[in-house]
């Protein structure tokens, strides 16, 4: 049997999204450190206050499973 295929969609950012994106910048970044680029890698993420002004601007999107994004307004 295959499994469904989810499609991602694509929504601003909430408040409760914050924490997430900072762990999704920590492990971006340490893919540098594999190609020799170790201060990248060693960049400190926004902060959560930075993040949040991102947000209020309407900087921040996310992807998340069809049906969340689809469940929850954005």
């Amino acid at each position: 049997m295959v499994a469904p295929v989810v499609r991602p969609v694509v929504r601003s950012a909430r408040p409760a999204d914050l924490p997430r994106l900072r762990e999704v910048e920590v492990a971006a970044g340490a893919l540098f450190r594999a190609v020799g680029m170790d201060p990248v890698a060693d960049d400190d993420p926004p902060s959560l206050q930075e993040l949040a002004a991102a947000r209020e601007r309407g900087l921040l999107l996310v992807a998340v499973p069809g049906e969340e994004g689809a469940t929850r307004g954005g």
